[in-house]
């Protein structure tokens, strides 16, 4: 399929502008992008009129993601079926262990977040809904890689950076992790993307969805806390949650 080059380029500018939370200019964009400057400026000026960019002037006239982007995004949130289904028994899970719970997609190399629920008296900040991340390094990326037809595919463009000490740096290791991941039924990671953080995660099956899903409970890392128990509660959550779904399809 013949991609329509204006469409492209309005798509690319907004994924530029969104992964910029403090603002890019014109100049910025024209040269990231290598296209000219007058054609960032026809670009960024009409998505800016539809409230998809907001101006900010401060010394340099700087563009950030505007309301109309936010709005967008947040209906794919609310009219996706699986929130809407999950949120309850996420909430319940993020309070017990009183850690961060995510939905995550894959997405081409890397994973984006689509749901996201901190208890209350959580005190570490992590990633919000829409920022992506690495599969090689976090248990919901090999969880996702572990349940994908094509796997190996992706494995081959992974470009495998070193987070921390623990991250797994080549195919060979990542393959037997998800080797461990299929076998189990739900993945884990101990300080491999950041140094005191560590995750769990377990795959939500729906039938009608050839991308992988998965959902994740991520949290500071501590010796004493018992790891396989949130692996296991995950894929107990998981599975409900698949069940309820794929119950649904049915009907």
């Amino acid at each position: 399929m013949k991609l329509h080059r204006s469409t492209f380029r309005c798509i690319e500018m907004l994924e530029l502008v969104a992964n910029h939370p403090d603002g890019i200019t014109l100049t910025e964009i024209s040269k990231i992008m290598d296209i000219p400057k007058s054609s960032a400026y026809d670009i960024s000026g009409t998505l800016l009129a539809l409230g998809m960019f907001e101006e900010t002037i401060t010394e340099v006239k700087k563009y950030k993601i505007g309301i109309k982007a936010f709005k967008i995004g947040n209906k794919y949130v609310k009219s996706n079926n699986l929130v809407a289904v999950a949120e309850p028994y996420l909430i319940e899970l993020a309070e017990r262990f009183n850690k961060t719970v995510y939905i995550g997609k894959m997405n081409k190399t890397c994973f984006v977040y689509t749901f996201k629920y901190e208890p209350k008296n959580n005190i570490v900040n992590l990633p919000n809904i829409g920022v992506e991340g690495p599969l090689h390094a976090t248990s919901i990326g090999k969880t996702l890689l572990a349940n994908y037809d094509l796997c190996e595919e992706v494995i081959n463009d992974i470009e495998f950076t070193k987070f921390t000490e623990n991250t797994i740096t080549n195919p060979y290791d990542l393959n037997g992790e998800l080797a461990k991941i299929k076998k189990l039924g739900y993945g884990m990671e101990i300080r491999e993307y950041h140094d005191f953080l560590s995750s769990v995660a377990a795959p939500i099956y729906t039938k009608n969805d050839s991308i992988p899903t998965a959902i994740e409970l991520s949290g500071i890392y501590s010796e004493s806390q018992d790891l396989e128990l949130e692996a296991k509660t995950v894929k107990e959550v998981a599975d409900t949650i698949s069940e309820i779904l794929n119950s649904q399809v049915k009907a």
